[in-house]
């Protein structure tokens, strides 16, 4: 996976185990199957306050920037990207971006709510891909979707009058799915990388995040407690990793 050459740079003598999902990831985490995992910040951002054993170190493994993206050719994909990178532009300035990234990402984001008013649609329905594993970027929620990026999609659509049909899309489906022209926008936080560029065309970045390492809050009280006793303090971040790195049974995923 694309958190593999991470972990062996950071961590080259762990031992590696595979699963399906990152809820059970966290479910291994929480019966001690293993010892941590790496994965991108905003979800574990997120899962940390649904699952009050479950943390994650503030050091940034590798750093990343997550977007919108569109079909890479075309006059209409050009439009789209000048009109959201315009919104995003605006929203920033103002500070709303940065309010909805505390609703979604500090809040209960199953309890939040989307105003959907205003869609005219008047100047057409656009194809969008959404990944509701992705939570809280997208997810369902009592039947309703909704997330961080179906509140910036439903903001776009009433800004620029267009309306969206969502389909449901893991990543790779989804950018396939950009790049042959079946989806128009891919609402994510797709991850920006230069192979994907190639393919197809990202928004400014709607998140600044990266891959962190998931463990469990004791460990992190263990280590703390180790670095105070040896006067070094958990505020030491390099140091702090180390402590954690070196407490744990390296056993990753």
């Amino acid at each position: 996976s694309s958190f593999e050459q991470p972990t062996f740079e950071f961590l080259p003598d762990s031992e590696y185990f595979y699963f399906d999902s990152f809820s059970d990831l966290i479910m291994a985490l929480e019966m001690n199957k293993i010892d941590c995992f790496i994965e991108d910040e905003p979800l574990l951002r997120a899962a940390a306050i649904d699952h009050p054993e479950l943390s994650y170190l503030p050091e940034i493994l590798k750093e990343d920037k997550y977007s919108f993206c569109f079909q890479k050719n075309g006059e209409k994909a050009e439009l789209l990207q000048k009109q959201f990178n315009e919104m995003i532009a605006e929203l920033e300035a103002d500070g709303t971006m940065e309010s909805l990234r505390k609703k979604w990402y500090d809040g209960d984001a199953s309890a939040a709510m989307i105003d959907r008013s205003g869609i005219t649609g008047e100047n057409g329905t656009l194809n969008v891909f959404v990944n509701p594993l992705n939570v809280p970027t997208a997810m369902i929620v009592d039947g309703e979707l909704k997330g961080y990026a179906v509140e910036l999609m439903t903001m776009f659509c009433r800004k620029y009058g267009y309306d969206c049909k969502y389909e449901q899309a893991n990543i790779s489906s989804g950018l396939a799915g950009i790049a042959s022209g079946i989806y128009d926008v891919g609402a994510n936080n797709v991850t920006v990388t230069p192979e994907r560029e190639e393919s197809v065309r990202f928004s400014d970045p709607i998140y600044y995040g990266g891959i962190s390492l998931a463990v469990r809050k004791s460990d992190i009280y263990k280590s703390a407690s180790a670095a105070a006793a040896e006067n070094t303090g958990a505020d030491n971040i390099p140091g702090f990793f180390d402590s954690i790195a070196l407490s744990l049974e390296e056993n990753f995923i």
